[in-house]
């Protein structure tokens, strides 16, 4: 009988404790930004969004620090404490995701957007939202690239001065001055050296066989040119302030059997005392007229 009534009391039994429910992540991490969610009829005070759908999905595909990354960058910047709306949230998701390396510059990148007023940017796609196939957000997010690029690129993208166009080309020019004035210069050295060598192989080579020699050790078939090249080396050879100042032209000219001996006194003086000498200037006059003195 004990074991019928104990069967027949009605069994007691106790609910299951529920398991404890994970913090909500959205949640907390808004609270930490002191952002509050609101509903689609409440104003829109600082620091408040309606947007949750579309921080839910964002804090899905990208993670926290992403959300966080780009919610600061619109509540933290001057002026933008009311721009947490669906199309910049997205927008400035796009950039981040597109452009980390301006990202990672901290606390600069937040700084770049004071005073960049997000919302008035957005109205201002407003033909191109009755346009343009593509979404709003995606305009604005090309806006704030722009943005970007001019706070961060600025010393690489400036546009330069005159002034500065006319000193880069200047410096320029003297750098090409300079190229010049070393290739002349390394170019005399050369026929002078071989000059100098072609006076001690004159000095050393049987009668008529000097330039049969010269053909063969330096290449030189013309006459005139063994000629040139010793003369100037006989005059020149020794005379550095004179050879690497003017061209070979000059030279060859100055060491002409026709030239007047006080008058290549005078441009030897001129040159040594750094005047720019052409060879137009020392070239012989036309038969029949005067040369003119300089």
């Amino acid at each position: 009988m004990a074991q019928s009534a104990l069967r027949d009391d009605p069994v007691v039994s106790f609910p299951r404790r529920k398991a404890k429910a994970a913090p909500d992540e959205l949640a907390a991490l808004l609270t930490s930004l002191d952002i509050k969610i609101i509903g689609p009829n409440d104003y829109r005070h600082q620091n408040c969004t309606t947007a949750v759908e579309t921080l839910r999905s964002l804090l899905a595909k990208h993670g926290a620090e992403h959300l966080t990354i780009v919610l600061r960058a619109i509540v933290e910047s001057a002026g933008n404490a009311r721009a947490l709306i669906d199309p910049v949230i997205r927008a400035m998701s796009a950039v981040v995701l597109a452009h980390p390396e301006y990202v990672a510059k901290g606390l600069e990148f937040v700084e770049a957007f004071d005073d960049f007023p997000l919302l008035d940017c957005y109205r201002g796609t407003a033909a191109l939202r009755k346009t343009a196939p593509a979404p709003a957000w995606a305009a604005l997010a090309g806006m704030i690239v722009l943005v970007l690029r001019d706070g961060f690129d600025r010393d690489r993208k400036r546009h330069r001065t005159r002034a500065e166009i006319a000193a880069d080309r200047e410096e320029r020019e003297e750098a090409e001055r300079a190229r010049v004035a070393a290739a002349k210069v390394s170019r005399n050295r050369r026929k002078i050296e071989t000059g100098l060598q072609l006076i001690e192989l004159k000095r050393k080579a049987g009668r008529g066989q000097f330039l049969r020699l010269a053909q063969q050790r330096f290449g030189l078939a013309y006459p005139g040119e063994v000629a040139a090249l010793v003369r100037v080396a006989a005059l020149y050879g020794e005379r550095e302030p004179i050879w690497s100042r003017v061209s070979w032209q000059v030279l060859g000219v100055l060491a002409a059997p026709a030239m007047p001996s006080d008058l290549r006194t005078e441009y030897e003086a001129r040159i040594e005392a750094g005047e720019h000498i052409t060879a137009k200037e020392v070239a012989p006059p036309p038969i029949g007229r005067p040369r003119s003195r300089p």
